[in-house]
């Protein structure tokens, strides 16, 4: 019967673990952006399988709304005065391209074309992209008109699915493929990579089951760098951890977060299913914080979609090794939950303060009771309770610093001391925890 009872044991330890998708963050993937090779691409600029030829095509996009905006190629640098392009030389008497669109009433895109010599303007071409094309490819042939007879020796060439400062009238596309100029049926080679068919691959690394930083800034910005904001660390309670850090991009300060699911919704719907009521969720951590950054682990508890319990720490204190930590889950309603999402973060996720806070979070998972209390002797006693101004602990072992948290999980006071002065916490119900190594006893309190 001990042996049964055992094995029962390590199986219900087994499915607490099994709830958290990826909990120990052992499972790491990579989202792979593609970058064009020779051209520069600014806005809603994407790879596309969509083309009239060859494995690739571009695809240009309008957004429409408050955060209206579109999509941008060119074979240089983009600025408020483009001034220099590519090397060139030849004189072609045709710009030739395959275009498909679907454009909104009111747009419209461009191809454009602008032949220098020694920074003159000697030859151009705009043309200009409306309506739609019925989901077909259309080639264009559009003549060039020189200038002057003195060849060029640059050429800026871009396209845009929206004209500069332009309202964007509505939601559209453009989509180019193999852009060549010609004469007499004779294409030059001059320009790089017309096909859209040679591409470099930046991978950026993700936990398996979670949605980070580092994905939330390519969606949000279509920014094409890994910004190390989330990262596998080897620093962990066993194998490897996940490592949240703050980080400035494009001039703003943003923190390391992971989110269970695939999105980031700042409601934090639930994400993955639970089959029962846990009363803890727990883990192991270290936190380095600069400027008064506070971390935040939390899990929401959810029954048919309606939230209906939180277990949530806020972390403020310098931990320099890895520690346990367990976080009583408090439920507003008397129900069980059939699903949860749980929510990290390195600093406060709209006000991140220090450019080099870290958080490190390893074998997260739900629990009914805190790990490392074996021995019902191994209990914390504290008097008074209630209390008033003050209260007293006595743990059976000499505790390494005292922890007082809401019924949210939030840290109101770390203590060192047995005997903490309580005036400056409101009446209310609180748990205390008492950390011991790698082990966390905790006992509940009221302040009157």
């Amino acid at each position: 019967m001990r042996i049964l009872f055992l094995l029962v044991s390590i199986i219900c330890l087994g499915w607490s673990y099994a709830q958290i998708p990826n909990y120990e963050f052992e499972e790491w993937t990579a989202f792979e952006i593609p970058e064009i090779k020779n051209w520069y691409s600014y806005g809603n600029v994407a790879r596309t399988t969509d083309k009239s030829n060859g494995d690739y095509a571009m695809l240009l996009e309008n957004i429409e709304g408050a955060n209206a905006s579109y999509g941008v190629i060119a074979n240089t640098e983009i600025s408020t005065n483009i001034t220099e392009g590519a090397k060139y030389s030849d004189r072609p008497y045709i710009m030739r391209f395959d275009i498909k669109h679907e454009l909104a009433s009111g747009d419209t895109a461009n191809v454009l074309a602008v032949f220098k010599a020694s920074g003159q303007l000697i030859a151009s071409v705009d043309f200009k992209v409306t309506g739609s094309s019925a989901d077909t490819f259309v080639r264009i042939k559009f003549p060039i008109q020189w200038h002057i007879s003195t060849p060029p020796d640059s050429l800026i060439l871009a396209a845009t699915s929206h004209t500069f400062n332009q309202k964007i009238y509505g939601d559209g596309y453009v989509v180019l493929d193999n852009i060549v100029f010609e004469t007499f049926g004779n294409p030059d080679e001059q320009v790089e990579n017309p096909d859209f068919e040679e591409w470099n691959i930046a991978p950026i690394p993700h936990p398996v089951n979670w949605y980070t930083t580092n994905l939330f800034i390519y969606d949000l910005y279509n920014y094409k760098e890994n910004i190390n904001a989330v990262v596998e660390s080897s620093e962990s309670h066993f194998g490897s951890s996940i490592l949240l850090q703050n980080r400035k991009v494009l001039d703003n300060l943003i923190p390391g977060f992971a989110v269970s699911g695939n999105t980031l919704d700042t409601d934090f719907p639930p994400t993955f299913s639970v089959s029962e009521k846990w009363n803890y969720i727990q883990g192991y951590y270290k936190y380095q914080p600069e400027n008064g950054d506070t971390a935040t682990v939390a899990a929401l508890m959810y029954n048919n979609g309606t939230l209906i319990g939180m277990g949530q720490v806020k972390m403020f204190s310098k931990v320099d090794t890895i520690k346990y930590f367990s976080i009583p889950i408090t439920y507003f309603l008397p129900l069980s939950p059939d699903s949860a999402s749980i929510v990290l973060s390195s600093a406060d996720l709209e006000k991140p303060k220090g450019e080099t806070t870290q958080l490190w979070i390893d074998k997260l998972s739900f629990s009914n009771r805190i790990a490392g209390v074996i021995n019902s002797n191994e209990s914390l006693k504290l008097f008074p309770n209630p209390a008033t101004n003050y209260i007293k602990l006595v743990s059976p072992f000499r505790a390494d610093y005292f922890i007082i948290s809401n019924a949210l999980g939030e840290e109101i006071k770390v203590s060192t001391k047995a005997v903490i002065n309580l005036d400056e916490i409101p009446k209310g119900i609180y748990f205390i925890k008492a950390i011991i190594k790698n082990k966390t006893l905790t006992q509940k309190f009221i302040k009157q």
